[in-house]
């Protein structure tokens, strides 16, 4: 089965899959943690995860096109490098509970209706499974098509928050200090890395005949960015010190202002197209493991590792869905660290990797010579 998908598209999925999975519970979490200064929380993310995207983009120029898997071995050896991917699968699982977790939570509280969790977990998890043995390619083709209803959805719900917004909420800034910048950036450092997906797609990528594909995946980064920054900054100006007691963060600030259209209630429209990133972040995850399961376990038919794959997703998330703030304390506590190396210092040396990937073909090269 031919996987392709091209670097704009990745940039797309970026800005479907990012914004949406940070302005739901986090920004009661960071406030929480940081009060009126979550917002350079956010900026500090945004660096980091930029220069991440950087490295690893200028690590796939560098090797060629060749694959993250062909990479590591050249370093570790095939044995370590399975060791080292199978770590990430686990770390790609781990990203999906507090997905779905909060897409109870929005779906809940947007219709005003508590469904049961199998409602919810089961269809949703059935789509995404569908959509991650379809493939890069499938996604980046809808990435195509909806990256610009999540655009939408969330300029409409600034404008409708805008209007209540003190900015004087905002300052001073730092009133608590930069050890609770700190804090709130290796606690909450799950929430963000999803530039890494691009580091497991480097065999996968078209070739682009436009020359500023590199560009425009960092730029949809930007953007994702800037958007979740500008929801930050008008949450904290909105509601400044009941910031923390607000769990769904984007439906409470899309219903602050009651704004009502011929069409129904505009908040509502903003907020139902949202759920689309929220299913396909969980499919790119699942995608991910898909990938990784095969190499780890050298399992060519794709159909049977998304079943495994979808079948895990499901255990897991059924056995501690009730004990879902015990997970959260494990990732914001024991796990933090793991997330930032996998996240961000493994993408930091991916060039040094490739660059001793690529003088080694080049010695071959010469010796055959």
């Amino acid at each position: 089965m031919t996987d392709k998908i091209y670097k704009r598209q990745i940039g797309f999925l970026l800005l479907l899959i990012m914004p949406i999975t940070k302005v739901i519970l986090l920004p009661s979490l960071l406030s929480g943690t940081c009060g009126r200064d979550s917002y350079i929380v956010i900026l500090l993310f945004f660096i980091m995860d930029f220069l991440s995207l950087f490295s690893i983009v200028k690590a796939r120029d560098i090797s060629g096109g060749k694959s993250i898997f062909e990479i590591f071995e050249n370093i570790f050896g095939k044995v370590v490098t399975k060791i080292i991917m199978f770590i990430y699968l686990l770390y790609f699982i781990s990203r999906i509970l507090p997905v779905y977790h909060e897409q109870k939570m929005l779906l809940n509280e947007t219709i005003y209706f508590n469904m049961s969790r199998i409602l919810i977990f089961l269809p949703t998890l059935l789509v995404a499974g569908y959509i991650a043995y379809k493939g890069f390619t499938a996604m980046g083709r809808n990435a195509d098509l909806l990256f610009m209803t999540a655009i939408g959805s969330f300029v409409t719900i600034f404008f409708l928050a805008i209007l209540s917004a003190d900015f004087s909420n905002l300052l001073p800034v730092l009133s608590n200090g930069m050890g609770n910048v700190f804090l709130g950036f290796t606690r909450y450092a799950f929430y963000f890395g999803d530039a890494i997906i691009f580091m497991f797609m480097f065999s996968d990528i078209k070739k682009d005949k436009k020359s500023k594909s590199n560009f425009t995946v960092l730029l949809s980064l930007a953007i994702s960015y800037i958007l979740i920054l500008v929801f930050f900054i008008l949450y904290t100006a909105v509601f400044a010190n009941t910031a923390p007691f607000h769990l769904n963060a984007i439906e409470k600030i899309a219903k602050y202002n009651q704004t009502f259209a011929s069409l129904g209630r505009i908040d509502l429209l903003s907020v139902i197209p949202l759920l689309v990133g929220v299913v396909f972040g969980i499919a790119v995850y699942m995608c991910v493991g898909i990938k990784l399961l095969g190499y780890i376990f050298s399992l060519k038919n794709r159909l049977i590792n998304t079943i495994i794959i979808t079948i895990i997703v499901y255990v897991i998330t059924a056995v501690f869905w009730g004990n879902f703030y015990g997970v959260y304390n494990v990732y914001q506590n024991i796990l933090s660290y793991v997330y930032i190396a996998l996240q961000y210092v493994i993408p930091f040396l991916l060039p040094i990797f490739s660059l001793n990937l690529r003088r080694r073909e080049l010695n071959a090269e010469r010796f055959k010579g």
